[in-house]
Formats: structure tokens, sequence, C-alpha cells
């Protein structure tokens, strides 16, 4: 019985060891978590989709047999009860919350804050430019971007403060705690002002404050988890992204010669990378699939990068095809927990990507591809250093 969690190496191109050997066992198998947990790993693509959506799985992670909360003390279950975000709790409690951030990020939304995108990447591509190669696309691009978008999507009045705090809690092992702190209590006095008439998302939030169990502590956790996961996702997947681009010349130039392809390529990247690890769930009932049963307070982890690569769905898995139509990936999730971000995430990467490949076609690595560091480890998969450059040989 594999243990978890598995360490996904350190190649993003090939298929992450331990969820390889998982899957070669079947779409459902049982890994051993720590203090002994017992839990089921799903890596077929099916059968994780299909799990997603039943709502006979759980996100709260204080029911009984949760993965990783099974050692868990009263006290500290009622700290997670607290701290948990909506996307860590049920219908209809999760759908109460979700309804206040949908507004701020429906794709008419999006449209409207993609012209500032647009300006803010045109910005970074000009510095890159003036500044000349070689350059390092992870402090240039990677992680200013990401905070860009959010104070777009906040609707924030000090974009250099929340900017800062934003790309230090992600890049500052020192400091980045601290930085979280202060961005947490920056956003509840934002929050306190908002009269809920704005088209941002912290006034989506506070328009409905003042309904039935809407409190101003889950409020804020959910305008966090929003920046958190927001922030580190969209990071990862520029640096990663591109990293898997210049990596793979032919893809590169197949983007250069027909821009237009580009939302195609950013979906196939998102199935191809999956930089999250696997996504919790504990069953309230018995749920049978595959002929397996699960049984009710069994812990279930959807292994979402084995999914993305199961052969039964896509051919050529572990091939980045960026005219491949991957739409159907679950990156972000299925159901009525899938990611609600997913409009401003996309549009981020296109513009991103549309703007590298138009704009310094002959952009390349400075370094061969197995020189770049990847962080191999649990949690999100990302890089800190992406040397490039372009021009003459």
């Amino acid at each position: 019985m594999p243990d978890f969690p598995m360490p996904r190496g350190t190649c993003p191109f090939r298929q992450h060891p331990g969820y390889a050997e998982a899957a070669a066992l079947g779409p459902l198998t049982k890994v051993s978590m720590a203090h002994g947990q017992i839990v089921w790993f799903v890596t077929g693509y099916a059968e994780t989709r299909a799990l997603f959506a039943d709502p006979r799985l759980s996100v709260d992670r204080t029911n009984p047999g949760y993965p990783g909360s099974a050692a868990a003390t009263p006290e500290q279950l009622e700290q997670l009860r607290e701290t948990q975000s909506f996307n860590q709790l049920d219908d209809p409690e999760h759908a109460a919350y979700r309804r206040l951030a949908i507004p701020s990020l429906t794709v008419r939304r999006v449209k409207s804050l993609r012209p500032a995108l647009q300006s803010a990447v045109d910005d970074i591509v000009d510095d890159l430019l003036a500044a000349g190669p070689p350059a390092d696309l992870v402090p240039a691009l990677a992680v200013p971007l990401p905070s860009i978008m959010l104070s777009l999507l906040y609707g924030i009045p000090d974009r250099q403060y929340f900017e800062q705090r934003v790309q230090q809690a992600a890049t500052d092992r020192r400091f980045g705690g601290r930085a979280l702190s202060e961005l947490s209590d920056y956003l509840d006095t934002l929050l306190r002002s908002r009269d809920g008439t704005g088209d941002d998302l912290l006034s989506g939030l506070m328009s409905g404050r003042r309904a039935d169990q809407v409190t101003q502590r889950r409020v804020l956790n959910l305008a966090l988890q929003t920046l958190v996961a927001g922030n580190e996702s969209t990071l990862s997947m520029l640096a990663m992204g591109a990293l898997s681009l210049l990596a793979h010349r032919d893809q590169w130039e197949a983007l250069v010669a027909d821009p237009g392809r580009v939302p195609a390529a950013v979906e196939e990247l998102l199935r191809y990378l999956s930089v999250a690890d696997s996504v919790p769930r504990v069953a309230l009932a018995d749920v049978e699939i595959t002929g397996e049963v699960i049984r009710a307070g069994d812990g279930v982890l959807l292994a979402t990068p084995a999914a993305n690569r199961d052969g039964n769905t896509f051919a050529n898995p572990d091939e980045l095809e960026v005219e491949r139509s991957a739409r159907h990936h679950v990156a972000f999730g299925y159901g009525v927990h899938q990611c609600v971000g997913q409009n401003l995430a996309r549009a981020t990467l296109e513009i991103a990507f549309g703007a590298l490949v138009t704009r310094i076609p002959d952009l390349r690595l400075a370094v061969p591809a197995d020189e770049v560091l990847i962080d191999g480890g649990v949690g999100v998969h990302r890089i800190t250093r992406l040397p490039v450059t372009w021009g003459g040989r």
C-alpha cells in the first residue's frame, strides 16, 4: 500500500511517480496516511469526475474520517470549524457563500477586467524588452501578475501595498506568514468599509453579510482563501506553463505561428501540469463505484494530476499537445465545488502567454530544461527561477 503524501518528483513532463504507480493498480486504490489512516486514492478520470459531483462525499474537514484529520483533538476540530472557508463547507451553507462570490467572477465580469489585465501584461513585457535579455520570468511575470489580477478582482485602492504583501506572502519563507496576517487585517478593514453596491469581489461578499449564518469571519475566510489559492495556482501555472512551452519547442512555435491557439493551449497546460495535489473528501454514506464500495466514514483523495493523465480519456496523455481539446480536464475540480475563480485564471493565463508568443516570439530557455529546479514536494507544484533569453544567439 503506497504512502501518502507522495512527493511529485522534479520533472513536470512525466507522470508523477507515485501517482503513476497507484494508477497502474486501477482507478481506485488505497493509500496509507500519517497516524495509520487508510483512505481511498482515486486516479481514474471518470471516477474522479463522478465523485467530485457526488453529494454523498463531504468537503467538511471536521467530519470523522476526513483525510488528515483522523488524529485531531476535539479542540483542534473546533479550531478547524472556525477557520473553514466556503469551499470547505457542504451545501446548503457552501451555496450561500458561493452565491456571494459568483457575480464578481462571471464570464461577463471577467471580460470587463481583460483590458486592465492586458495593460498590466503589456507593461510587464515592455519592462522585459527594455531591460533586455537575459531575464527571470518568475519575478518578472509569474510573481507580479497574479497579485495585479487579485487587486483588480478585489477593487483594491492601495494596489502597491496589497501587491507587495501578496507577493511576499507567496515567495518569502521567512516573513510570508506575517505578510499574510497583515493582508488579513487589511482585507477585514476593507470589507467593513464596503456597502455591498460595487461589482468587485469584496463588495459582492458584503452584499449578503446580513443573510442568515453569513458571518464576518466566514466572509473574511472566503476572501483570504480566494486570495491564497488564486495567487499560488496562477503563479505556478504561469511559470510552469512557460517552462513547458519553451521546453517543447514545436509547441511554442505552433503558438507563435497561430496565437489564436493560445486558449486551447491554456486548457492543455492546465491538464498537463495539474499544479495542485489531490483533493480530499470523506464519504457520508456508502458509495458504489467501479465495483468498489466506499463506506460511510471512509476518507477519499481525488488525484486530479493522475485523472488528467488517464489514457482512457486523453490520448497520448503524457504528451503536451496545444491543439488538443482538453477543456474537460479536472484541474479546476468538478461539480458544485468547482473552482469559483476559473474564468479569471483562464483569462490571465491566456493574456500572458498570448503576449509572450506575439511580442517575444524568439523567447527561449537560457539553461537546459533539466537544470530548472522544480519544487518536487507536496502541495502546489512550482518553480522559483526560470532563466530565459531572446534575440541573437
